[in-house]
C-alpha cells in the first residue's frame, strides 16, 4: 500500500514539473489592439540602417496570435531616407516559444532601456515597442544591440 502511494506521489510530482502551454498569455492582443515591435541597426553608423518590424495581433479574441513582417533595407549612400521594402510576411502564426520571446524581448528592452544613463550619443541603433492603444510605449534610443528581438525574428521566419 504504502509503495503505491509512493509510485502515485512520484508520478504527481513528475507530471507536476512539466512545462505547460500558457493559453492566457498575451491575452491583451486582439483583433482591435496590436503590439509593434521596431529595430533599427546600425548598418550605416549614426544614420541608422535597416529597420525590421513586427506587427503582433489576433483576429479575434479567441484566436491564434498572428505576426506580420516587414523588413526595410536602408541605402547608405542616401542616409537620410532611402529605403527598399526588403522582405514582407504577412500572418506567421506565432508558437509558444514565440509567444515567450515576445515577452523576453520586451523585458529585455526595459532592462536596457533602465539601466543605461541617459547620455548624448551618435548611435544609429533604436528600438521601440508600442501598443496601439498607447498602454505601453517604450522607446530606446540610443539603443543597445536587441539579440531577444533578434531570436525572436529567427524563431518566426523559420517556418
Amino acid at each position: 500500500m504504502k509503495k503505491n502511494l509512493f509510485i502515485i506521489g512520484i508520478i504527481l510530482f513528475v507530471t507536476s514539473c512539466t512545462p505547460k502551454e500558457n493559453p492566457e498569455s498575451l491575452r491583451l492582443l486582439n483583433q482591435v489592439n496590436t503590439l509593434k515591435l521596431i529595430y533599427q541597426n546600425d548598418k550605416c553608423g549614426e544614420w541608422g540602417g535597416d529597420i525590421e518590424t513586427l506587427t503582433i495581433y489576433r483576429d479575434n479574441y479567441e484566436g491564434p496570435l498572428l505576426a506580420d513582417y516587414l523588413k526595410q533595407i536602408k541605402d547608405c549612400q542616401f542616409p537620410v531616407g532611402k529605403f527598399i521594402e526588403a522582405k514582407k510576411m504577412n500572418r506567421i502564426q506565432v508558437s509558444v516559444e514565440g509567444q515567450q520571446l515576445i515577452i523576453e524581448s520586451i523585458n529585455q528592452l526595459t532592462a536596457n532601456k533602465l539601466s543605461r544613463e541617459n547620455i548624448i550619443a551618435h548611435s544609429g541603433l533604436f528600438s521601440q515597442v508600442v501598443f496601439s492603444d498607447s498602454s505601453l510605449i517604450l522607446n530606446d534610443f540610443p539603443s543597445a544591440k536587441w539579440t531577444k528581438f533578434e531570436e525572436l525574428t529567427e524563431e518566426l521566419l523559420i517556418k
